[in-house]
């Protein structure tokens, strides 16, 4: 197993005129066998740990009857191989989608060369960049078609947040955008057998919208729901300002690229009002009593072994190895 990585967690974007600084320092630890953890140091310089908003729904809902007739049909090994896969080429589609936020335009020219260099970086086979370039422009172009067609104007781009409750995680968008809303606006019937009563149109508003991006394309499932919820409830947290009265109404949405030939499209779902969200605190507080189930700890070896001193008695193999806890490893680093 790698060495444990200890990395400072730090938004890609903000604007200034609303988000004037980051909130907290947060940080980021991987390569433990019971998963990532997030953590704040206080100013006694110890640390406050935070489960991963992933690891915690991985622990408390059940797996999708979907996603298990796919492993099945596919093979538990071969599954895997392609989840991982799906799961680089959707880091860097992110990447790329960070790029049009933030710089408002993407070299479609240059992206093989960094596909390349993105393969080489993260050890993948580099036929990959040949097999996804395609697949990629087409994915970013659909991007802009949303980014169109809702004026998206953002906010904050994968910052990492955590909450008191005990979780933390990354908010792939934070924006202000415009979408079409049903509703009872002031216009009547004008004539027939409900002349005068209230009449359900449609209207632009803009709204305040936490979006999750997928690369998938076999449509949104509960996990993503209570991914935004946490969110949501994470940037209400840190930026009251930002969702008090008299601020754009918030609003959640799964995004994810389509399939397409003649023109790019893409999958928007609204899950603002999915009463899967009702599940949220009760999740949490699983989620957190299944992490102080596992230990957080790594084993370490070290020091030189002889292994004549060892089967003489004059050594002890435990003088090689330790588990260490995460409090200690990190103040080392």
């Amino acid at each position: 197993m790698s060495e444990p990585t200890r990395e400072l967690c730090e938004h890609m974007f903000f604007d200034m005129k609303v988000l004037l600084k980051q909130p907290q320092t947060v940080y980021r630890i991987d390569n433990y066998a019971s998963g990532r953890y997030y953590f704040t140091m206080n100013t006694e310089n110890e640390p406050t740990f935070y489960i991963s908003v992933t690891n915690m729904i991985g622990s408390t809902l059940p797996t999708s009857p979907h996603l298990i007739k796919w492993i099945a049909d596919m093979g538990y090994e071969e599954s895997q191989d392609f989840k991982n896969e799906r799961a680089n080429y959707g880091t860097f589609l992110h990447m790329k989608i960070g790029e049009l936020l933030i710089n408002r335009q993407l070299n479609f020219d240059l992206m093989k060369i960094q596909l390349l260099g993105y393969c080489e970086e993260q050890k993948i086979d580099p036929a990959k960049a040949d097999e996804w370039l395609f697949e990629m422009q087409k994915d970013c172009l659909a991007f802009v078609q949303f980014m169109n067609d809702y004026q998206v104007k953002p906010i904050a781009i994968e910052m990492v947040l955590a909450h008191p409750d005990g979780y933390a995680g990354a908010i792939d968008l934070l924006c202000d955008m415009t979408v079409e809303q049903k509703g009872f606006f002031g216009e009547v019937y004008k004539s027939g057998p409900r002349k005068g009563q209230p009449k359900e149109t449609k209207k632009e508003i803009k709204c305040r919208a936490f979006v999750d991006f997928k690369s998938g394309r076999k449509g949104f499932f509960e996990a993503h729901e209570i991914q935004l919820e946490s969110y949501k409830r994470m940037g209400k947290h840190h930026f009251p300002h930002l969702f008090n009265e008299g601020q754009p109404p918030i609003k959640l949405f799964n995004w994810a690229p389509k399939e397409w030939k003649s023109s790019p499209s893409y999958s928007l779902k609204d899950q603002t009002y999915s009463t899967n969200l009702e599940k949220f605190d009760n999740l949490v507080s699983i989620g957190n009593i299944e992490a102080k189930k596992r230990k957080r700890t790594k084993l370490v070896i070290s020091g030189t072994i002889n292994v004549d001193d060892v089967m003489s008695g004059k050594e002890f193999i435990e003088k090689n190895f330790q588990y260490k806890n995460i409090e200690d490893l990190i103040m080392e680093n």
